[in-house]
């Protein structure tokens, strides 16, 4: 239960902000956010150590790390109220300075340049691609520190009155606090890369779904379709209609678009519900659907066009006082190892005999020959 609390306060904390930027330069925000809190949850245990410690000679010590620490709760009024920009350079300098300041007062053996090797990766959580220079630049600067502490024999012993006990366990400490920080670095890192990636991933099947779908009859598009023609197994029987709907451009200059987007999908919807499982019916462009039933032989495939024909009569045609709609189809049923592309091309002039024939009526054929041979 404690956890849970502290879960949800982490995660509201880290979001404030977030609504006076974009949503690309929200997810800096929430991470200089954390930052924050993470570095001033491990600061205050230094802060207090210090201040207590060896009877309150260590208040050099304190000092800088109050600074710092009223530097973070400043930075991140800040981001609260949409200075990220300022906040992002001025959390890191802070650190840079205090550690540099902590390690000419204790020693480098106490352990406070370790927080400096993280500015790199912390560096890419708080800037956002186009600001990433300064992040070069802050890493560059903490490397010169590390760099000069060592070099500078005056750093090697420290300036305040303390023991070497007090120095070790500072080391100690500086070690525990870059491993829990870190790895609770790494563990967001992960999680949120995890949620973009996964996010990303939905977005593109949707954007690839809405690729292959029409938009008004909710079928297959041309695209869709090719795609499944593709996977077509010639090697096994399959049976291909072209369905046109019978003077559609009549339908647009009479009752207007709106009324022939209607008919469009009324007819979309009849066409799907008598092909069922047999197979796919796709917008194959403007009044014309293509239907792929694989695995059905001619008869079922000439049965399930006919129960559409008749349902869209039933509907629309001007007998039973509708707008007069009907259509017309070819339909190929192919043998073992006849290409697609053939059963199409006979599909479309068996299409052309319905209309020739007076329309309002389905023309069939098995193909056993193909035509590109």
């Amino acid at each position: 239960m404690a956890l849970d609390v502290v879960t949800r306060g982490f995660k509201r904390v880290s979001r404030a902000g977030l609504g006076k930027v974009d949503r690309a330069a929200a997810r800096y925000v929430q991470g200089s956010n954390q930052y924050l809190l993470l570095a001033l949850s491990t600061a205050l245990p230094f802060e207090v150590f210090f201040l207590i410690a060896d009877g309150g000679t260590l208040w050099p010590a304190a000092l800088v790390e109050g600074a710092v620490i009223a530097v973070w709760l400043g930075c991140f009024a800040l981001n609260v109220a949409g200075w990220v920009r300022t906040v992002s350079i001025v959390e890191l300098v802070a650190p840079l300075i205090a550690f540099t300041v902590l390690t000419w007062l204790l020693s480098y053996r106490a352990g406070f340049l370790l927080p400096m090797l993280m500015t790199p990766s912390v560096s890419f959580v708080t800037f956002a691609p186009r600001r990433l220079r300064w992040g070069m630049v802050l890493t560059t600067a903490s490397a010169i520190a590390v760099a000069w502490s060592f070099i500078d024999v005056r750093v090697a012993e420290p300036r305040l009155d303390v023991s070497t006990g007090l120095v070790n366990g500072l080391l100690v400490a500086n070690v525990v606090l870059i491993t829990v920080v870190t790895g609770t670095t790494s563990g967001l890192n992960h999680y949120y890369f995890s949620r973009e990636r996964s996010r990303a991933e939905r977005q593109l099947e949707v954007a690839q779904e809405q690729a292959r779908t029409d938009p008004l009859t909710r079928l297959a598009n041309r695209r869709g379709m090719v795609e499944a023609l593709a996977a077509v197994p010639t090697h096994r029987p399959y049976a291909m209609a072209l369905v046109d709907i019978d003077r559609f451009k009549e339908v647009n200059d009479t009752l207007g678009h709106s009324h022939g987007d209607t008919v469009l999908a009324e007819i979309a919807g009849i066409l799907s519900d008598a092909i069922g499982e047999l197979g796919i019916v796709s917008r194959w462009g403007g009044e014309e659907f293509l239907v792929l039933m694989t695995d059905v032989p001619l008869a079922a495939a000439v049965a399930g066009i006919g129960r559409a024909r008749e349902a869209v009569e039933a509907l629309m045609g001007a007998e039973r006082g509708g707008t007069g709609v009907t259509f017309s189809a070819g339909l190929a049923a192919a043998s073992p190892g006849i290409s697609w592309d053939t059963t199409v091309r006979v599909a479309d002039a068996l299409l052309y005999d319905a209309k020739d024939a007076g329309r309002n009526r389905v023309r069939y054929a098995q193909v056993r020959t193909d035509l590109s041979e």
